[in-house]
């Protein structure tokens, strides 16, 4: 396994365990031509809407830093993006599948689910500047946002459901486009989100994001003492949506009208 493929593993792995392992899908295919080919790199799927990920991770995090790294961080956003709209595309027109961990093969028909938002995640540590004010921030009428894995991933640890997850999104996309694209200062936004009633709306350059010590205290104050309940509720869940290989092992097939026949002869009875 390249070290990319086992990034791109790890982020799903990751983002299992708060958002749950049913709603996160790795790699999902689709046949163009009668040749197998990706859709996605990650998917984020509640009932009918959805989060796409596209992911460029380095086979070497050593080999690149300052104006070399900048670099490559541009030019893999604007390839993920190219995929992503790639992406858009299959998922309105085509059937695609996904091979679940838990699920196994899922289907899905073109336009099943809704696509509310796309994020590209490159790989970089301890940077941060502005990606490039000319890629795009939307494809559709569809948000697109950027991040470094490691703040995606701290986001997703942060926030722990789809929906909150979702909210940050939509009020991050409503910052003017100079300063949606800074990439590697999510610390500083998710602070300033948290410190202003969860919304961006007095921030016109990154210059504006500040912090109110007292609400962000409260925050953390709230996160520990709710966290280990959140953690519990989630390994619940996850350990319920998993099945042993053999579950249906003994199991008699019972044909849907027979048992609704039955259920009814026992509600006269």
């Amino acid at each position: 396994m390249s070290r990319t493929d086992w990034a791109e593993k790890f982020v799903a792995q990751f983002s299992s365990l708060p958002l749950s392992r049913e709603c996160v899908y790795h790699s999902p295919k689709y046949l163009k031509k009668g040749i197998e080919k990706e859709v996605c790199d990650h998917l984020i799927i509640m009932k009918e809407e959805a989060i796409l990920i596209s992911m460029k991770a380095q086979e070497d995090p050593d080999s690149k830093s300052g104006k070399k790294l900048k670099s490559w961080v541009k030019k893999s956003s604007k390839k993920a993006v190219k995929q992503a709209k790639g992406a858009l595309k299959t998922i309105a027109n085509e059937k695609f599948w996904c091979d679940h961990d838990i699920r196994g093969k899922v289907n899905f028909d073109p336009k099943s689910i809704e696509i509310k938002y796309v994020i590209v995640i490159a790989e970089l540590f301890n940077d941060h500047f502005l990606i490039s004010e000319k890629l795009p921030n939307a494809q559709d009428g569809i948000p697109i946002l950027y991040f470094s894995v490691n703040d995606f991933l701290n986001l997703v640890s942060e926030l722990r459901t789809f929906t909150d997850l979702k909210n940050y999104l939509e009020s991050r996309s409503s910052l003017y486009e100079n300063t949606r694209n800074y990439i590697g200062y999510e610390r500083k936004f998710f602070q300033h989100y948290i410190s202003h009633n969860q919304s961006f709306s007095d921030v016109a350059s990154i210059d504006d994001l500040t912090v109110v010590p007292s609400k962000w205290i409260e925050f953390i104050d709230w996160k520990k003492e709710n966290e280990a309940n959140m953690e519990l509720t989630e390994n619940v869940i996850n350990s319920l949506t998993e099945r042993l290989p053999n579950y249906r092992s003994g199991l008699r097939k019972i044909h849907f009208k027979h048992l609704i026949l039955k259920m009814h002869a026992i509600i006269i009875c």
